[in-house]
């Protein structure tokens, strides 16, 4: 029998022919040998994790909040929506102190004026009740004042119906007196021819017919006098009629008028200055010639012959617009001719206008200076200047 096989024996320090050992290896051992490795690279991963997450900690501003990613970023929002909020207030901080100066500079000041001019544009109660007690004593004095009017037109009334009564009374005495004189005696009898008793009835019934004058029917007279005068100054401005404006002036003239005088001269001022001032002509009117005159040659006003324009100046039938702006056109051509048209234009032409425009022609061309609107101061004065005219002639 072979001897059993032992292990290596251990061989000499310095034994350098020892042979290696054949046995197989433990497979343990390789297992821990080959997991170390892995190991240490793992951890060597969770190192480089740590350090990541503590800078990122530090960059953050979480150092040592033991506090997870999840929290720090939670505490960042929460930082910006504080800032955003400081952010918004400060905005409306400016907003509100530029709205409170701009009050200041522009609404404050004018408040206080406001305030200032309140107190004396708001009365108080008591200035209230003394306003309100002199209205009710003017409102009073006012429905007395009334009163006495009524009672005064009423008296008048009376009057004017009074006199009425005896003027027709007064009509039918001189009726029966003139009846009674025809068949008295001849026509054209004399007062001395009739008997004393004759004239003392016909003196009875003469005065009879003059009203007794009174205060009061002369007040009323007055009245009516002045009413017919602005009658006439209204027709005379807005109709143009020349005939109210010749009764104003023989108004002027009128000694029984001699009362109202400062009234009538005026209702004639009243019309010269509307007369002045404004006409009814258009500004840019002009004599449609083509129409009016049948002559290839005129083509214009200024192709107009004096005689022609006269024509249209004279002609009454022809509108407004044309006797005016004839009476413009003649401007500038002096011969008698075309003064004494434009003169019978004045005296015959019933509007205004047309009166108008002759008198400032003859001013112009002739000299002529009377009062406006006046035509019988304007025929006085063209007696005098034909016969001037004529006598120089006859002097050549």
């Amino acid at each position: 029998m072979s001897a059993p096989i032992e292990g290596p024996a251990s061989s000499a320090p310095g034994d350098r022919t020892a042979v290696p050992s054949t046995a197989a290896p433990d497979s343990k051992a390789l297992g821990l040998a080959k997991t170390e490795p892995v190991t240490e690279q793992m951890q060597e991963a969770a190192r480089k994790r740590q350090e990541a997450e503590a800078r990122r900690v530090t960059m953050l501003g979480l150092q040592g909040t033991g506090r997870s990613a999840n929290q720090r970023r939670s505490i960042g929002l929460g930082k910006m929506a504080l800032a955003f909020i400081a952010i918004m207030l400060a905005g409306f901080l400016v907003f509100g102190g530029m709205m409170y100066s701009f009050y200041q500079r522009n609404i404050e000041p004018k408040l206080q004026q406001r305030a200032v001019e309140l107190p004396g544009m708001i009365p108080t109660e008591l200035a209230g009740e003394r306003a309100m007690t002199g209205l009710q004593s003017e409102l009073a004095a006012t429905r007395t004042a009334l009163d006495r009017a009524n009672e005064q037109v009423n008296r008048l009334q009376r009057q004017v119906d009074a006199l009425r009564s005896q003027q027709e009374e007064s009509a039918a005495s001189l009726s029966r007196l003139s009846r009674e004189m025809q068949t008295a005696g001849a026509p054209a009898a004399k007062a001395g021819d009739l008997s004393p008793e004759a004239r003392q009835a016909a003196s009875a019934q003469i005065a009879s017919v003059v009203p007794i004058a009174s205060p009061a029917s002369q007040e009323l007279w007055l009245l009516k006098e002045r009413n017919r005068l602005m009658f006439w100054a209204d027709q005379a401005i807005a109709q143009g009629s020349s005939e109210a404006m010749d009764n104003l002036w023989r108004s002027l003239e009128d000694k029984d008028l001699s009362q109202l005088r400062d009234g009538v001269q005026a209702e004639i001022i009243r019309v010269q200055n509307y007369y002045g001032r404004l006409s009814r002509l258009p500004p840019d009117y002009r004599l449609p010639v083509r129409d009016l005159i049948k002559d290839p040659a005129v083509r214009s006003e200024a192709d107009l012959q004096p005689d022609q324009a006269i024509k249209l100046l004279l002609d009454i039938k022809q509108p407004l617009e044309v006797r005016a702006r004839a009476a413009y056109v003649l401007g500038g051509r002096r011969t008698q001719d075309v003064a004494a048209a434009l003169i019978q234009a004045m005296k015959t032409d019933p509007v205004l206008d047309v009166i108008k425009e002759a008198q400032r022609t003859l001013e112009d061309d002739y000299g002529m200076h009377v009062p406006p609107l006046h035509v019988r101061a304007a025929e006085n004065w063209w007696k005098q200047y034909s016969e001037a005219a004529s006598a120089g002639a006859a002097a050549k």
